[in-house]
């Protein structure tokens, strides 16, 4: 299977008004979204949520990060223990 890489944003409001003009599926906030949720402008795709403050850290290959980026990792992993993914 062919998988292209779609359009990113980095503003959930840019996120949204994609959503709702009919271009493609949106991870985001449930609060920011509930409005148009609950007025049937958007639909629950999945039964799934995440917690609020749930994050992912991602990258092509962690062992690669820059040392800068590294730091991060440790910080974030230091900030919130026990919620390391598998």
């Amino acid at each position: 299977m062919r998988v292209e890489r779609g359009a990113i944003f980095a503003d959930g409001a840019l996120v949204l008004q994609a959503a709702l003009r009919g271009h493609g599926v949106a991870l985001m906030d449930r609060d920011h979204a509930r409005d148009d949720l609950n007025a049937g402008r958007l639909v629950q795709a999945f039964d799934v949520s995440i917690p609020y403050g749930a994050f992912w850290l991602v990258a092509r290959r962690f062992d690669a990060l820059s040392e800068p980026a590294r730091r991060f990792v440790a910080w974030i992993e230091r900030c919130y223990p026990g919620r390391k993914g598998a």
